[in-house]
């Protein structure tokens, strides 16, 4: 992978674990039903596959949206998607 690349793939992994990080801290403070209302929810139940729309982003990450959208509301969401990304960097690589 060149750098431009690894640039790329780093910042996409960051706006989606960003909204992931907002979408559980509302989730924490509000309940489940008040976060599904915030904007973190909205983006990611959107199905938007412009650049830097949620599918997008997992589609060029080489995540199931579907898959994250079903885990959304459960605190292992980060791990699940450092593991993903940890995997994909480590194709790419080889």
């Amino acid at each position: 992978m060149d750098a431009q690349t690894s640039r790329c793939m780093n910042l996409l992994t960051a706006v989606v674990m960003q909204c992931i990080t907002d979408h559980q801290t509302n989730v924490r403070a509000g309940g489940v039903e008040k976060a599904m209302k915030q904007e973190p929810a909205r983006w990611i139940m959107s199905d938007d596959d412009r650049p830097f729309g949620f599918v997008w982003c997992c589609q060029n990450l080489d995540l199931a949206p579907d898959r994250l959208r079903m885990v959304m509301n459960t605190l292992d969401l980060m791990r699940i998607v450092k593991d993903r990304v940890k995997k994909q960097g480590q194709r790419i690589a080889a």
